[in-house]
């Protein structure tokens, strides 16, 4: 439900970045998102790998 009430906080900022991203595959937004929170994985990791 939480993540339902994130999406739908930010939906205009969610539905943006699935225009910009879906030039050749439309993505639905539940990839968006997913796309997103890998991404900040990525960037908050701690510097990779042990």
């Amino acid at each position: 439900m939480a993540l339902g009430k994130l999406y739908i906080d930010h939906r205009d900022e969610f539905e943006a970045l699935r225009k910009h991203c879906s030039e050749r595959v439309e993505y639905p937004a539940a990839k968006v998102i997913d796309m997103c929170f890998f991404e900040y994985g990525l960037r908050n990791d701690g510097g990779g790998e042990e």
